[in-house]
């Protein structure tokens, strides 16, 4: 027996409920007068949105560090320079980025060559968003599970095998999002210190000693049993999406599609027994509005600027900006109030109400400074795609399909291959050490040792792998110069420093480095900013240029311990993280094989594919055959233009 979804029937719910809910939601809005948001709370958010933006900006020019809070107000500044904020635009975030350039659903839209293969396209596209945000939530998820050709017992295996492999190999932090509660409860189940074998077993087929009971949403939340069970609904209701997103008089409408997603168990909610969309019903949209589903873009959906869903966190901001309660039903009221002072915006770029969504949740952590929030550790250095052969064949036969590799040279394809798949290898263009780059520290006095940081967020001996530190100075891709300032920022978020006098003293004289990364410690601090001095080699003068593998000392201004020249020191050799290096090999030898076996290349030198047909069928889902569901959307075009080559074209 399937999960109980509670307060759910999309079935059961004909015309005349959906005027019943029309006319009962008219009548609620006329019993109870709309919150009003107070002054205060509006310029407050304003504010926020322009320190957000501010950041962004100065960021996209390649200004890093502590220049990016210069001029901001305090409030802000401290806040923004601690705790990760998604942008105010959510195309601007770095996951929408990644999926969307994985997903690469334009160069998918002109490989389509006949209105069904559009139409399954457009299916298709709503399926593996679904399943990425739902399931995953990050790209390294999207990049491993690919992009699904269908729905069934094959993709659902897959998928197991994907969260299986990632738990097995300890990289459930990396496929798994802490940003959502349906990722975030598997990612918090399977890196449980107590999680084990039956915690995996619960997860994967929901069976074994640990198994939750068959109801929501705990079955949703915990197991891939209820996921999948929700992608069905998705996935058998993806034509009345498809409809809902039909262009009419040349525009789309996002509200349309929102409705039609409220129906669904966790993207909506029953709120005075009327469904109202919800947060994932918003999320999902928000991808698709930049995908053919919706025809022209964002830029063609006509109430962008008037309707969006609320989730629970921006009702709270709301709650916090109009002092009191604020229902589902009057979110949308509110917020085209507090968008009807875009004035107050500092920037020319156009606001979508979703920008007001997005931010108000964002605020209400700000104004909380509760558990809720994450530290920010800066760009990662992303590694833990399974490197087997089989794989990258399939991940560079549908790149090249794509035309997203665009040269035959062997170094160059790993390179593209895998910032499409959000699979990032930071190493260095050459020896130099550059803002950005990673290294790890290997001490170079008795004894010879790489260092990591332990549990407590002090540096000692590495026991496993030496911890990856990210240089980070003025501008992005400076070059590193002795005696000059750098941070060394932890994987943690924070940046590596001298621990202070008391905790040296606790401590006393055995402890190996009085140095250390603690999570809690202001990020930019002075005392975390140490100056990087080369030793040795007849090149210690300031302003010569590090090279890896340079001897070079770490000090900062207050520690006190005679080094020869006034100061604690910390000597080490910076060198590229070992890992990451290993991986980039094997990856470039996969590459190698994989050209040599599976590809041709023409008389330019670029690479073909042996079999474009089966290849094209896993990029777009192709088909010999029309899909009952296609059939039966095909019977019913008389509700729509009439005409079938019209609806589907404009599909």
């Amino acid at each position: 027996m399937g999960a109980r979804f509670h307060a759910w029937d999309g079935r059961k719910r004909g015309r005349s409920s959906a005027v019943d809910s029309t006319l009962k939601r008219a009548r609620l809005e006329l019993e109870r007068p709309i919150p009003k948001p107070l002054e205060k709370g509006i310029q407050q958010l304003y504010d926020f949105m322009n320190c957000r933006e501010a950041i962004r900006r100065r960021r996209e020019k390649g200004v890093q560090g502590a220049a990016l809070y210069q001029g901001l107000p305090l409030e802000f500044a401290t806040y923004f320079r601690r705790f990760c904020c998604p942008n105010v635009h959510r195309y601007h975030d770095r996951t929408t980025i990644g999926l969307h350039r994985f997903c690469a659903a334009e160069r998918r839209w002109k490989l389509c060559q006949t209105d069904e293969e559009r139409m399954r396209l457009k299916r298709l596209l709503v399926l593996n968003f679904a399943v990425w945000r739902f399931i995953g939530g990050t790209v390294l998820f999207a990049s491993e599970v690919g992009f699904l050709n269908g729905w069934g017992e094959d993709q659902k295996r897959r998928i197991r095998e994907v969260v299986e492999r990632g738990f097995r190999e300890r990289r459930i932090q990396e496929l798994f999002t802490d940003a959502y509660k349906g990722p975030g409860a598997i990612r918090q189940e399977l890196t449980h210190p107590k999680a084990d074998e039956d915690s995996l077993l619960r997860v994967l087929h929901n069976e074994g000693p640990k198994a939750v009971q068959n109801f929501q949403p705990d079955i949703t939340f915990y197991t891939l049993v209820g996921k999948f069970q929700l992608i069905d609904k998705v996935w058998q209701d993806c034509y009345k999406i498809l409809t809902a997103a039909l262009p009419k008089a040349g525009q789309t409408e996002l509200q349309a599609v929102c409705e039609i997603l409220a129906e669904l168990p966790f993207f909506g909610a029953s709120e005075d027994g009327i469904r109202v969309p919800g947060f994932f019903a918003k999320e999902l949209v928000q991808d698709l509005m930049d995908t053919p589903v919706f025809k022209g873009g964002r830029q063609c959906v006509k109430d962008r600027h008037s309707y969006c869903p609320a989730g629970p966190g921006a009702l709270e901001g709301l709650r916090l900006i109009c002092g009191c309660r604020v229902h589902k039903r009057e979110a949308v009221h509110v917020m085209r109030e507090l968008l009807a002072s875009k004035h107050l915006w500092k920037f020319g770029t156009d606001l979508d109400l979703h920008d007001i969504q997005f931010m108000l949740c964002e605020l209400q952590k700000f104004l909380h400074q509760g558990q809720s929030l994450r530290d920010y550790a800066g760009p990662q250095c992303v590694i833990g795609l399974p490197l087997d052969p089989e794989f990258i064949r399939h991940r560079l036969e549908d790149a090249v399909l794509l035309g997203l590799v665009a040269s035959a040279d062997e170094t160059a394809i790993a390179a593209q291959l895998s910032e499409w798949m959000g699979f990032r290898l930071p190493l260095p263009k050459d020896d130099r050490i550059r803002s950005g780059d990673h290294v790890i520290l290997r001490k170079v006095k008795e004894p010879v040792c790489l260092l990591e940081l332990q549990e407590n967020g002090e540096l000692g001996p590495a026991k496993d792998n030496p911890t990856p530190f990210r240089v980070e100075l003025p501008r992005l891709s400076q070059p590193l110069r002795s005696c000059d300032m750098a941070f060394l920022r932890a994987p943690n978020g924070a940046h590596l420093g001298p621990v202070s006098q008391f905790s040296a003293v606790q401590r006393g004289a055995g402890h190996p480095e009085l140095f250390s990364a603690h999570p809690g410690s202001d990020r930019f601090a002075y005392a975390r900013q140490l100056t990087v001095r080369k030793v040795g080699g007849g090149g210690t003068s300031e302003g010569d240029p590090l090279r890896l593998g340079d001897s070079v000392l770490l000090y900062s201004g207050i520690q006190t311990k005679d080094d020869g020249n006034g100061k604690k020191a910390l000597q080490v050799r910076m060198e590229p993280e070992i890992i990451i290096t290993e991986m980039e090999t094997e990856l470039k030898d996969i590459v190698h094989d994989v050209i040599s076996w599976d590809f041709d290349t023409d008389e330019m030198g670029k690479l073909r594919v042996k079999d474009p047909l089966r290849v094209r069928s896993r990029c777009i889902g192709s088909s010999s055959r029309m899909s009952p569901e296609l059939r039966a959307w095909r019977s019913s075009k008389s509700k729509l233009t009439g005409h079938w080559a019209t609806d589907c074209g404009s599909l």
